[in-house]
């Protein structure tokens, strides 16, 4: 990446940034709000590379992406839910300055992007065995998995492919939406982009291996709790609501 640069100030000064507290309001008024949040996000963004350029460094990759999208009633829920529907699990990922403009196909997965930025870097490390999103190490993948693993160690998890998306939640009751009993789910998101319509059954049986795989990996280094936490680490996850 060439030698080693001085710190780059990025504190921005939003233009109009305090973010809309809705209460008990309407959907339409929290979409509302929500889209709002999004102008608010395209506006840090456009400062932050004006700010880039300015400081000589708008040649150099930059990588945008989300953790996590909300839903709004689509599945009896509103906000982030650990449920793998694609309202939650769908996310932006735009790379600028990391090779030939386009747009790329297919499902991927935000875990590949520690190997992709060692790609970008020149590095042949890929932790985890994750491929690079800039190679032709992700063009075999018929589909890619996610799960969540809950306090109590259950697990729900999906399994994602080109148009089709197979997925399981545990018994539970995970926010809103109650599952009285383990669900096996599957949406052809080429015509029902928001899963409405279970198709269980009548989808490609790679997705369905991905899915049983997933569920049946060992997660025994998966850690569930938050004892390895520092005060101020766990006290903002609080704020954020993902712990309690």
């Amino acid at each position: 990446m060439g030698a080693a640069r001085r710190s780059l100030d990025v504190r921005l000064e939003l233009r109009n940034a305090s973010l809309p507290r809705f209460g008990r309001r309407t959907p339409a008024k929290i979409i509302n709000a929500y889209d709002n949040t999004i102008r608010y996000a395209d506006a840090f963004v456009e400062q932050l590379r004006e700010k880039l350029d300015e400081e000589g460094y708008g040649g150099d990759p930059l990588i945008v992406h989300s953790d996590h999208g909300d839903e709004f009633g689509e599945h009896a829920n509103y906000g982030h839910r650990p449920l793998m529907y694609d309202t939650v699990t769908r996310v932006p990922l735009v790379m600028e300055n990391v090779g030939e403009a386009g747009r790329v196909g297919g499902p991927t997965s935000l875990l590949d992007l520690g190997s992709t930025i060692l790609d970008i870097a020149g590095s042949d490390e890929r932790p985890g065995d994750r491929p690079s999103l800039l190679s032709e190490e992700r063009v075999n993948h018929e589909a890619v998995t996610v799960q969540n693993v809950m306090d109590d160690g259950e697990r729900m998890a999906a399994a994602v492919g080109e148009d089709w998306k197979a997925l399981y939640h545990p018994e539970g009751d995970w926010g809103a939406k109650e599952f009285p009993e383990e669900s096996w789910e599957a949406y052809d998101r080429s015509v029902d982009p928001i899963e409405q319509e279970d198709r269980w059954g009548e989808h490609p049986v790679e997705v369905e291996e991905a899915l049983i795989e997933q569920l049946s990996a060992d997660i025994s280094s998966v850690s569930t709790g938050d004892d390895n936490l520092d005060e101020e680490t766990e006290e903002r996850l609080r704020e954020l609501g993902y712990i309690e």
